[in-house]
């Protein structure tokens, strides 16, 4: 008999809380909370993957570049160019494959050594190819 009285009064005050601090679902804390911002990545739009050939340009940055770039981050001769895209615009790396003396007056001296101009050497497409190849 106490145990049916325990489970009786347990189950009424089971029954009571759950009337006094139900949530309606209109009602709930969660509905009140309102959702994180969300944040998207900033979108990059690359003028050279939409007009280079990364199979020419890796091919041409194996005849021009290689001796003294790595894609990877390995040092060579130069610095290795593993996200360049990170260190600089894709302008400022035109720029520097074209005339590499304007560079060299700017903060991307990074060695001290002098880079070859190949303004005469690529083409505008290119160099679009090369960079399109880099940023694989």
């Amino acid at each position: 008999m106490r145990k049916a009285f325990i489970i009786l009064m347990l189950s009424f005050i089971a029954m009571i809380s759950f009337i006094l601090f139900r949530c309606e679902p209109d009602k709930t804390v969660v509905d009140t909370i309102p959702p994180p911002p969300v944040i998207e990545p900033p979108k990059m739009i690359h003028v050279a993957m939409s007009i280079g050939d990364s199979d020419k340009g890796r091919k041409l940055f194996l005849m021009n570049c290689r001796c003294c770039h790595e894609k990877s981050a390995r040092l060579v001769v130069a610095p290795g160019l593993e996200n360049i895209f990170l260190r600089m615009s894709e302008t400022n790396l035109r720029t520097l494959i074209k005339d590499p003396s304007t560079a060299y007056k700017t903060r991307w001296n990074l060695n001290g050594g002098q880079m070859p101009p190949f303004k005469d050497v690529l083409s505008e497409q290119d160099i679009s190819d090369i960079i399109c190849f880099l940023y694989e």
